[in-house]
C-alpha cells in the first residue's frame, strides 16, 4: 500500500451504485469464472477425489 492511499477494507462481489457513495474503503471485486470453470473441469477429468482446497483469486475492479 502506498503512503496516502486509502486503505481498502471490504471487497464487494455484487455491483451496487450505493457502495460508491460509502467511501474509498469498499472496492468491487469480480469472480474469475473462466478460471473457476477451467479448474473444475481439470479436477473432474483428472479424477481428483478428496477434500483439497482450491483457491481462485478474484479480479479487482477499478
Amino acid at each position: 500500500m502506498l503512503r496516502g492511499e486509502p486503505r481498502r477494507a471490504i471487497g464487494c462481489f455484487d455491483w451496487d451504485p450505493f457502495v460508491a457513495m460509502l467511501g474509498d474503503e469498499i472496492m468491487m471485486v469480480k469472480q474469475d469464472v473462466g478460471a473457476m470453470m477451467t479448474e473444475v473441469f481439470r479436477q473432474v477429468e483428472s479424477g481428483i477425489s478428496g477434500t483439497a482446497l482450491t483457491e481462485i483469486p478474484v479480479q479487482l475492479m477499478a
